[in-house]
C-alpha cells in the first residue's frame, strides 16, 4: 500500500477494512494511521453505514462501525472488524423522543421510523449521573407506561402514578446495562409511533437501584388543552394533540396525521358519602353567547366520547383509580380562538338527558418567567419557559458583566424588594434557596454532575453548573425540576447570583410576561401588614401567587406568635374589627362558592395537590399557618410566599370583595378565635406621566418641546417600563433627569435649580463615579439620572423609545411620583 515515488497513489487499497488512499477523508470515513505512503496521503476506511459489500442475502452491508445500524445480522462479512449492518435509509427520521435527568440517570431515548412496513429504530443514550460515576455495572429495567409524567411534582415515577405497563422494553430488547458505553441501538416491528397503539404521550420508566421517568414527546406540533371541574365533580380532563409529519423522498411530507390523547382525573367533591360512578360524556361546540346560559344550553355535540372510549369514570376520591388514559386518532380539535367555544359535558348517571357537570376546554399556552438583571455591572436576563406540566422547562441564560466573579445561582424563596437605604442589599431579604422537597444540599453531587432530583429545586448551579470563571454566558438548558405550573411554581420568586466565595451579589425577580391582576388585604388592627395576591389577568384558573411581606402586632405589647389559621370569608367586615370580644364575626363564614362537602370523612383529602377538594377560602390547609411578630424588628421572620391553584382573582368565583380572617386558636374563649380581618380589594399598578412642558423664558426650547414621558410599574417588585415620545428638541438638548420637587408653572423661572432642586438621588449615588451614559447598570446612576441610564438627547430632534429600569420606583418612600423632569440644554448644561 505504499507508493515508491513519495507521492500519493490515489484509490489504492490500504487496509483489510475497505480503506483506500486519498488526500483527505470524508465525514463518513475514518483515517487509518500509517497505511499509505506519500506526503499528504491518508488511508480512509468507511465508518458509518458506508457500503463496503453486501451480506446476508443482500439484506445488509459490511461496516466497521455499527453505531448507527438499525440492527446487526450476525456473521456475514469476511473482513476483519466488519459487521453485517441493517442501515437506516436516508428517509429515517426521529419522530419521538424522551429526555430525562432523574434517579441518577440522564440522557435521552429517540424513536425513528422510515414509514409504513419498516422497522422502528430505538436509540438509547443514557448515562449514570451523581457520585457513582465509576459504579459497578447494573442492569436496568425499562418499559413504557400508560399515564404521562407530571413535571410539577417529585413523586412522578411511582408505578401507581404511571398506570399500567404498555410496552415491556426489557422483554423486547433486553435490560439496559448502566453505565452505558455510548449509545445503544435496537430495531423492532413491535412498537407503533403513530396510530391507535402509538406510544406518543405515554411515559418511559427506567428502574434499577434508582428510578427515572419521562414522557415520550413528539418532534414539534404538540398542543395541550384542559377542562377543569370544581363541583359536583373536581379535577381535570387533559386533551393533548400532536400533528406529525413523516418526511419521505424528496423532502415532501407525503404522510401526515394527528395523534390525540385524553387523560381524565375526576372525582366527587359535593357528596358527604361519595361513590365512584360512570357517566356518558361528550364534547360540545357552541358560541360564546350560548355558553353563558349554563350546562344545559351548550349547542351541538362535536364528538361523542362515550361512543369512542366508553363511559367516563368519576372516582369517589382522587386516587390512581380516578385516572384513565385514552388514545385517539380521529379527534381533531377545532379552532377555539374566536367566538366558538368547546365544552366537555358529563351526563347524570341515571338520567342521560340531564347534565351532571360541564367545563370549558381551554388551550394551555406555554408559561414564561423572566428575571431582568441590571445591578453592580451585571446585566441581562434569566428566562424560563415551560410548555405544559407534561414537559420539562427551558432555562435560558443571557448574562453579561460577570467578570469571573460569579459562583452559584439559585431560585430563592422570597422576591427581592426595592433598595430603600444606601446601605441596603435587597438580596439578603430573599430568604433561603427554594426547596419544597427538602433536599439536603450537603448530600447533593458536585455541580453539574448529578441528576436534577438530587439538588434543591432552586439550585440552578447545582443542576447545570457554576457560573465561576464566566465573564458572560448565553446558553439554553433543559431543567427537569423547575416548574412554572402547579403549587411549586417558581414564578414570583427571586433568582440570586452569588459571588464565587458564596456571598449574595445581585438578584432579580421572576415575573410572568403576561398582564397580571393584583388584589391585596391591608390589616391595621390589632395586626399590621399586607397580603398581596397576583394572577394572570382574565385567567381565573391559573396559579395565584400569594406574598406576605410581614405581619406585626400594632401595639408592640405582644410576643411573637405562630400557628395562626387564615381563610377567605364571605363578607366584608364591619366595625367589629375593633371589638375586644367576638371580633370579626361580621366577616361571616368561609368562602365556599363551589359548595364542596365539608364532611370530615372526605374533607381530609383537601391539600395543595388536591385544591378542588377544598373550600376556595381554606388557605391554611393548602398553604400552612401564619406567624405574627411582636415587634417590627422581627417582622421579616413572618414573610411567606405561596402559589395556589384554586384562588381566582377574576370571574364569578373571585375572592375580590370578600375578606381575610386571621385566627388565634389560643385566645381566651370570651374573645373568640378571630384575631384580625380586612376586606380584599383590587390593587392597581402605578403610572406617572409628564406631558405638559414649561421652559425658562427666552430659552430656545420654549414652546417647542412636545410629547410625553410615561412610567409604568406593576408593583414594587417589578421593573419600571419607560416610554419616551418627545419632539422639538432641536438638537440642542442633552441631559434629562428626575429632579427632587415638582415644577411650579407660575414662577418666572420654573426650571431653575432653586425651584426644582437637584437630581433625585435618595440612595446617595456619587455621580462622579457613574459610568458614561448608557454603559453601566441602572444602580450605578442616581435614580433620577435618566440620561445616564438610557443615553442623552444629544444631537436629537426627537426621541421615541422604550426602556426597562430596575432602579426607578413608582411605589414606596423612594417613588418618583410627584417630582419633576428637567431636560437640559447641551450648552452650559442649562
Amino acid at each position: 500500500g505504499f507508493a515508491d515515488t513519495g507521492e500519493c497513489v490515489k484509490y489504492k487499497k490500504c487496509t483489510n477494512k475497505g480503506g483506500i488512499c486519498k488526500e483527505s477523508c470524508g465525514d463518513d470515513e475514518t483515517e487509518i494511521p500509517k497505511a499509505c505512503g506519500g506526503e499528504g496521503c491518508k488511508c480512509c476506511a468507511p465508518t458509518k453505514c458506508k457500503i463496503s459489500g453486501k451480506c446476508r442475502k443482500r439484506e445488509g452491508y459490511c461496516v466497521s462501525d455499527p453505531n448507527d445500524c438499525i440492527g446487526i445480522l450476525g456473521k456475514g462479512c469476511r473482513r476483519n472488524g466488519c459487521q453485517c449492518c441493517v442501515c437506516p435509509t436516508s428517509q429515517t427520521q426521529v419522530l419521538l423522543y424522551s429526555r430525562l435527568s432523574w434517579g441518577q440517570m440522564r440522557g435521552n431515548v429517540t424513536f425513528s421510523w422510515t414509514g409504513p412496513n419498516n422497522n422502528v429504530m430505538v436509540k438509547v443514550n443514557i448515562e449514570a449521573a451523581g457520585y457513582e460515576l465509576e459504579a459497578e455495572p447494573e442492569e436496568v429495567d425499562w418499559a413504557i407506561y400508560d399515564l404521562p409524567v407530571r413535571y410539577d411534582t417529585n413523586k412522578r415515577c411511582d408505578i401507581i402514578d404511571l398506570g399500567t405497563k404498555k410496552e415491556n422494553l426489557s422483554g423486547m430488547f433486553g435490560k439496559l446495562t448502566m453505565p452505558t458505553d455510548g449509545s445503544i441501538v435496537f430495531h423492532t416491528t413491535d412498537l407503533s409511533l403513530i396510530g391507535k397503539d402509538s406510544i406518543w404521550g405515554h411515559s418511559l420508566r427506567l428502574s434499577g437501584k434508582m428510578v427515572a421517568c419521562s414522557n415520550i414527546e413528539g418532534v414539534s406540533g404538540e398542543r395541550t388543552y384542559e377542562a377543569r371541574f370544581f363541583s359536583p365533580v373536581g379535577g381535570s380532563i387533559w386533551i393533548r394533540t400532536w400533528n406529525w409529519n413523516l418526511w419521505l423522498t424528496g423532502g415532501v411530507a407525503e404522510t401526515t396525521g394527528v395523534q390525540s390523547t385524553i387523560l381524565t382525573d375526576l372525582y366527587n367533591t359535593a357528596d358527604d358519602n361519595p361513590v365512584s360512578s360512570d357517566h356518558n360524556w361528550a364534547l360540545h361546540i357552541t358560541d360564546d353567547q350560548e355558553s353563558h346560559k349554563g350546562c344545559n344550553f351548550l349547542g351541538v355535540v362535536y364528538l361523542n366520547l362515550t361512543h369512542d372510549h366508553g363511559r367516563l369514570r368519576i372516582g369517589s376520591k382522587r386516587s390512581p383509580l380516578s385516572k384513565n388514559f385514552y388514545s385517539d386518532v380521529t379527534l381533531t380539535m377545532p379552532d377555539i380562538s374566536g367566538n366558538k367555544q368547546l365544552y366537555i359535558v358529563v351526563k347524570h348517571q341515571l338520567d342521560e338527558d340531564s347534565t351532571y357537570a360541564c367545563s370549558k376546554v381551554r388551550e394551555i399556552n406555554p408559561k414564561t418567567a423572566r428575571a431582568v438583571f441590571s445591578s453592580d455591572g451585571v446585566s441581562g436576563s434569566i428566562f424560563i419557559k415551560q410548555t405544559s406540566l407534561f414537559s420539562p422547562s427551558d432555562l435560558t441564560l443571557d448574562l453579561n458583566g460577570l467578570r469571573s466573579n460569579a459562583g452559584g445561582f439559585h431560585v430563592h424563596v422570597l422576591p427581592a424588594g426595592p433598595k430603600i437605604k444606601p446601605w441596603d442589599n435587597p438580596c439578603l431579604a430573599t430568604a433561603g434557596h427554594y426547596k419544597p422537597y427538602n433536599i439536603d444540599s450537603s448530600t447533593s453531587p458536585p455541580p453539574g454532575q448529578g441528576s436534577h432530583d438530587e439538588y434543591e429545586l432552586g439550585d440552578l448551579s447545582g443542576k447545570h453548573g457554576s457560573l465561576q470563571s464566566f465573564d458572560e454566558i448565553q446558553t439554553t438548558l433543559t431543567d427537569y425540576n423547575l416548574p412554572l405550573f402547579g403549587p411549586r411554581s417558581v414564578t414570583g420568586r427571586s433568582i440570586v447570583i452569588h459571588q464565587e466565595m458564596g456571598d449574595r451579589w445581585v438578584c432579580a425577580n421572576l415575573h410572568s410576561d403576561l398582564p397580571m391582576i393584583r388584589s391585596a388585604v391591608t390589616f391595621r388592627y390589632p395586626v399590621v401588614g399586607e397580603i398581596i395576591f397576583e394572577q394572570p389577568e382574565n385567567d381565573p384558573l391559573s396559579e395565584t401567587m400569594v406574598y406576605i411581606p410581614s405581619l406585626v402586632y400594632s401595639d408592640g405589647s405582644h410576643d411573637d406568635t405562630g400557628e395562626h389559621r387564615w381563610h377567605v370569608h364571605e363578607d366584608i367586615p364591619g366595625n367589629d374589627i375593633y371589638n375586644g370580644n367576638m371580633r370579626c364575626v361580621s366577616a361571616g363564614k368561609h368562602y365556599n362558592p363551589y359548595i364542596v362537602s365539608l364532611n370530615q370523612k372526605v374533607y381530609g383529602d383537601c391539600n395543595s395537590e388536591n385544591s378542588a377538594r377544598c373550600e376556595v377560602g381554606d388557605l391554611v390547609t393548602r398553604m400552612g399557618k401564619l406567624n405574627v411578630a411582636g415587634t417590627i424588628s422581627n417582622g421579616a421572620t413572618t414573610a411567606r410566599f405561596f402559589t395556589d391553584t384554586n384562588l381566582p382573582l377574576t370571574g364569578p368565583h373571585s375572592i375580590q370583595g370578600h375578606s381575610i380572617v386571621i385566627h388565634d386558636d389560643f385566645a381566651p374563649i370570651h374573645q373568640g378565635d378571630r384575631l384580625a380581618c380586612s376586606r380584599i380589594f383590587r390593587k392597581f399598578r402605578h403610572t406617572g406621566m409628564v406631558n405638559k412642558w414649561t421652559a425658562t423664558p427666552d430659552s430656545s426650547l420654549n414652546n417647542e418641546v412636545q410629547g410625553k414621558i410615561e412610567f409604568i410599574q406593576e408593583s414594587m417588585f417589578d421593573v419600571t417600563k419607560v416610554n419616551v415620545d418627545i419632539q422639538g428638541l432641536q438638537s440642542i438638548a442633552k441631559g434629562w433627569h428626575v429632579h427632587m420637587v415638582p415644577v411650579e408653572h407660575d414662577l418666572e423661572f420654573p426650571c431653575a435649580a432653586s425651584t426644582v432642586y437637584g437630581h433625585y438621588n435618595p440612595l446617595n449615588v456619587s455621580s462622579a463615579n457613574s459610568p458614561p451614559p448608557d454603559i453601566g447598570t441602572d444602580d450605578l446612576y442616581e435614580i433620577g439620572d435618566l440620561a445616564g441610564k438610557y443615553g442623552t438627547f444629544e444631537n436629537k430632534e426627537l426621541v421615541r423609545d422604550f426602556y426597562n429600569d430596575t432602579n426607578l420606583p413608582l411605589f414606596g418612600q423612594t417613588s418618583i411620583i410627584g417630582r419633576s423632569i428637567v431636560i437640559h440644554k447641551e450648552e452650559n448644561n442649562a
